[in-house]
Formats: structure tokens, C-alpha cells, sequence
């Protein structure tokens, strides 16, 4: 039973790893395609959305018993929602801004973990490790650069940014794919 808990938990964690790898690769994508102004209009029509769902999880809130009400996090939920959804709908100026700036961070983080995950590859005796501490180093440093954005203007900055963002994707994607293989093979006994 443990064994076959173990399995369930290992494809759960290796399929939300991959579909955020696939998430960040879209994210990149996106905005290798598109200009800061349409990344604008975007914001705004997700700032619209979050104001609405926000006001929707508010109302909810109310119109409930206080029983069920307390019980919940719809009022918290609802101005969270409300606040990101003001902040994006009449701050997008700003955003763009700050995008390449977060994709930075995003990058960063990405590499501190395959930093990790190359150690720990070491460890289990994996010959070439090397090569995802060489994804690590590359993840590290296309993220300093995307924050610290050498490039000119914001388009340009994001367009980087995103292309950074479609490399770091395969980057981890295949970093898990490797650190999934090995540990099929430590568990199975090679």
C-alpha cells in the first residue's frame, strides 16, 4: 500500500511540475508575441475580470448565513480580487514595467532549484549531473539579466524576457525528466 502511495504522490508532484514547466513556456511565449501595448489592454481586461469575480465572491460573502459564512474565506478572497483587479486595471503602466522584473525572479528561482536538483543527482551517482548544474548556472543567469534589463526599451525587454522564459521551460522540463529517470532507477534497484 505504501509503495503504491509513493507511486501516486511521484506522478502527482512530476505532472504539476510539468504543467507548470508548460505554463511558464506559454507565459514566454506570450510575451515574445505580443507588444507592451497589447500586454496593456490585456492587463486591463484581466484587472476588469478579478474586479468583477472579486465583487462576485464579496456579494457571496453577504448573501450567505452567517453559519456558512464563517466558514469561508469569500469576503478576504472577494478584496484580494478586488485590490489585484484595481491595481491591474488602472496600474498596467507600471506592470509592463515590472514584468521582465518578475520573470527575472521567476528564472532565478528556477535555477537555485536546478542547482539543487544537480546536487542531489550527484549524490545518487549520476554521472552527468554536470549538465543540469550547466541549466542551473544558464537559468541563474538569463534571470539576472531579464531583471536587470540591459536591453532598451519594454518591449524589447520583454521579448527577452519571454525568450528567456521559453528556454527556462525546456530547461526544467527536461531537468525533471532526467531527475525522474534516476530515481526510477535508484528505486529499482540500479
Amino acid at each position: 500500500m505504501t509503495k503504491h502511495r509513493d507511486v501516486k504522490t511521484t506522478v502527482k508532484e512530476n505532472v504539476s511540475l510539468l504543467v507548470a514547466a508548460l505554463g511558464v513556456f506559454i507565459v514566454g511565449l506570450t510575451a515574445t508575441l505580443m507588444s507592451a501595448e497589447t500586454a496593456r489592454t490585456l492587463l486591463f481586461i484581466a484587472g476588469i475580470v478579478l474586479l468583477a469575480l472579486g465583487g462576485f465572491k464579496v456579494y457571496q460573502y453577504f448573501a450567505r448565513k452567517a453559519a456558512r459564512a464563517v466558514a469561508g474565506w469569500g469576503l478576504a478572497t472577494g478584496a484580494g480580487l478586488i485590490l489585484f483587479g484595481l491595481v491591474m486595471t488602472f496600474s498596467g503602466e507600471r506592470l509592463i514595467d515590472f514584468l521582465p522584473l518578475l520573470f527575472g525572479a521567476l528564472m532565478l528561482a528556477g535555477g537555485v532549484i536546478k542547482f539543487q536538483i544537480s546536487f542531489d543527482l550527484k549524490q545518487m551517482g549520476w554521472q552527468p549531473w554536470f549538465y543540469v548544474l550547466i541549466a542551473a548556472g544558464v537559468s541563474i543567469l538569463f534571470g539576472w539579466i531579464a531583471a536587470y534589463r540591459p536591453f532598451g526599451g519594454e518591449n524589447q525587454s520583454i521579448v527577452v524576457s519571454g525568450v528567456f522564459l521559453m528556454v527556462e521551460a525546456v530547461s526544467d522540463g527536461v531537468s525533471l525528466f532526467l531527475f525522474r529517470e534516476k530515481k526510477k532507477g535508484v528505486a529499482g534497484g540500479k
